[in-house]
């Protein structure tokens, strides 16, 4: 049924205030239409601070040393770490974005490489991710979650070296949940596209994928990628029923005076 012939039937039943009810209606309903829809961020800036918990698991004289000191390392040649970083201008990779790697910290062993010590840990490593917008630095929310660090490292001797005799070794691997058991060798365990939420106060939670690698040799550069994976629309305002409805609702005193003005039907005049 057309908006004339609505207007039409109302003005019968109702009269004329009826006529103002639905214009308010319809000039509600359509302003909730044409709201421009609200537009998520297309950059942001993330920083990322990191804390280590209580080695557990342990064997030979347990936990390396984790620093952000720019110590001679060797896997990966990567810039000095850093507690907190930010990383600037993390983009969407559905816009074209490409994940971003920073340097988390470099695993120190404690044990001489041309001997036969070792050493191995299970270490919860806590990060805490806070999201901004890069456009005008509001803070959009943060979220933190733990993954396992698996260390080990042994001198070119040490019993559990896989390369035992010929050269030293050590490892950093990653369990996205809590291992049990004693910390040892490992020849893989890296964590891939994690997927981290960060809520938002405006109902639009930002999508992360949290990337951390396995990793060997003698002094460890430990690093960390993220990829900006989703962040949806902020909730958008309220559908047009309802603010058709919220305008019936303002317009039935008129209605109510309108009617208790019109005389009974089949009483005749005086």
């Amino acid at each position: 049924m057309n908006t004339h012939k609505l207007i039409a039937i109302s003005d019968r039943l109702l009269g004329g205030a009826s006529r103002a009810v639905l214009l308010a209606a319809a000039i509600g309903a359509a302003g909730a239409i044409v709201a421009p829809p609200a537009v998520a961020h297309e950059k942001i800036d993330l920083k990322i601070q990191w804390s280590v918990g209580t080695a557990f698991g342990t064997t030979g004289s347990g936990a390396p040393t984790l620093t952000t000191s720019n110590v001679s390392h060797s896997n990966s040649g990567g810039a000095p770490s850093e507690d907190p970083f930010t990383i600037d201008d993390l983009m969407l990779e559905t816009d074209g974005g490409t994940p971003a790697t920073s340097y988390l910290f470099i695993a120190q062993p404690g044990v001489t490489e041309n001997h036969s010590e070792q050493q191995a840990a299970y270490i919860p490593i806590t990060f805490e991710l806070t999201a901004y917008a890069t456009s005008n630095n509001a803070d959009l929310g943060s979220t933190s979650f733990t993954d396992y660090l698996e260390f080990y490292a042994g001198g070119i001797n040490a019993s559990h070296n896989p390369d035992k005799g010929t050269a030293a070794y050590d490892d950093d691997a990653w369990f996205a949940s809590e291992p049990s058991g004693t910390a040892g060798a490992q020849t893989s365990g890296s964590i891939t596209n994690q997927a981290i939420t960060i809520t938002t106060s405006n109902g639009a939670d930002i999508g992360l994928d949290v990337s951390l690698p396995f990793a060997t040799d003698w002094n460890i550069d430990q690093s960390l990628t993220v990829a900006y994976a989703s962040y949806p629309p902020p909730t958008v305002p309220e559908p047009a029923s309802m603010v058709l409805f919220a305008s019936s609702l303002l317009g039935l005193p008129l209605i109510r005076r309108r009617l208790g003005r019109k005389p009974a039907q089949g009483v005749a005049a005086a």
